[in-house]
């Protein structure tokens, strides 16, 4: 593997102004709390804990023996602290803490990767998926013997955060890049170009987390069901275009002509997203409900879907009920399939779309799947029944 601390070409610009941008965007890397959509939906985002690493770098790279700002931010001594960093950039984000995308701050490479698995990361292998900016990236010990699975993380030695991967060039930044004790600790810049082989004597890439958060895990996870229509199309009873949402009337003519650019179907989507993840918001506090960020996300892809009325409206009373009452796993999914008509009908991809979203709801993992979950289903007429399909 080659490995350079030279800047790739995309940031031949002054790394300041490639964080203006990120700013001007809508990203916030000044710090604080993310934990509402309104103030951290669009803030708490894979794209943003790039930026927070790219602005250290500015601030810090290259400065030999550097870690101190990130071992002391966790009240700890001289340690080797790759790990540390990635948490200080993640803290300023708001994602680390019981229930966050990161969990709670640990100094171990090892108990990170357990952690990013429990809150729900998605974990592949290099090859199985390409790197995205505010990835994390893992490296293990090649002496611990070989890291067949992405189970066997015992050897994992060192970790960063993937800033672009562009023509096949990976570019990271990482905090203790001299080895612990050395004097040239610092926090660097680096490109890789072969992503199989070792990245430097005794390391080689052991595989990605890419974390789940309100900004990036509910868009791509509503994604998944919705799928991508270029051009408007009648769904019941209105005009949706690109990831199912509403087609603006104003556009309707443009984009029946010349289809919707994705980024535009992902702005729509990102402010369908907005107000509904608010609508759950606002639900919540009047229900006096406290959820998990999972549990937020099941309902606003919910709310996206059907949208509010089932928040007061008499008919959707069990359903309500269901949500704060019921400990019963079977009564919640079942709960959640009964909200699986559309024009009049059960449709099944409505009723594998609810148990998805119930086992989110229950469990906290974003499957796409209801085959995954253990559970089948049966229609007859208007009606859904949930069945237990293993013990």
């Amino acid at each position: 593997m080659f490995s350079t601390d030279k800047a790739p070409k995309w940031l031949a610009v002054p790394l300041a102004a490639a964080i203006l941008l990120l700013l001007l965007c809508g990203w916030n890397v000044s710090g604080g709390e993310a934990d509402s959509l309104g103030g951290g939906l669009l803030a708490a985002s894979r794209a943003e804990l790039a930026a927070v690493a790219l602005k250290e770098y500015e601030q810090n790279g290259n400065i030999k023996g550097g870690g101190e700002t990130y071992w002391s931010y966790w009240n700890k001594g001289v340690e080797a602290w790759c790990v540390d960093f990635v948490y200080y950039c993640g803290d300023q984000i708001g994602l680390v803490g019981q229930d966050k995308p990161l969990g709670p701050y640990t100094a171990a490479c090892t108990t990170a990767w357990s952690q990013l698995k429990a809150q729900g990361a998605y974990l592949f292998r290099v090859g199985e998926d390409t790197p995205r900016a505010g990835d994390l990236i893992f490296w293990y010990s090649t002496s611990g013997g070989c890291a067949a699975s992405l189970e066997n993380y015992a050897h994992l030695a060192h970790v960063g955060i993937v800033a672009d991967y562009e023509e096949k060039k990976l570019t990271t930044v990482e905090g203790n890049t001299g080895g612990f004790g050395s004097a040239n600790n610092y926090v660097a810049m680096k490109t890789y170009t072969d992503l199989y082989g070792q990245s430097w004597p005794g390391a080689a890439i052991f595989g990605f987390a890419r974390i789940q958060t309100s900004a990036n895990g509910l868009a791509d996870w509503v994604k998944a069901f919705e799928g991508f229509s270029k051009y408007p199309f009648w769904d019941y009873s209105q005009y949706s275009v690109g990831y199912g949402t509403a087609c603006p009337a104003d556009r309707l003519d443009e984009y029946r002509r010349y289809g919707i650019p994705e980024s535009d179907a992902e702005e729509l989507l990102e402010q369908a997203l907005l107000s509904a993840v608010n609508a759950v918001d606002s639900y919540a506090a009047s229900a006096q409900l406290t959820l998990t960020t999972a549990q937020r996300d099941a309902l606003a892809s919910l709310t996206y879907n059907i949208g509010s009325d089932w928040m007061t409206s008499n008919s959707y009373a069990g359903f309500r009920s269901a949500l704060t009452v019921s400990t019963d796993e079977q009564t919640v999914i079942q709960a959640f399939a009964n909200l699986s008509h559309a024009g009049g009908k059960v449709l099944p991809g409505l009723v594998d779309r609810r148990i998805c979203e119930a086992w989110l709801y229950l469990h906290g993992q974003y499957i796409t799947s209801s085959a995954d979950t253990g559970y089948t289903y049966v229609i007859s007429g208007d009606t859904v029944t949930v069945e237990r399909s293993t013990p």
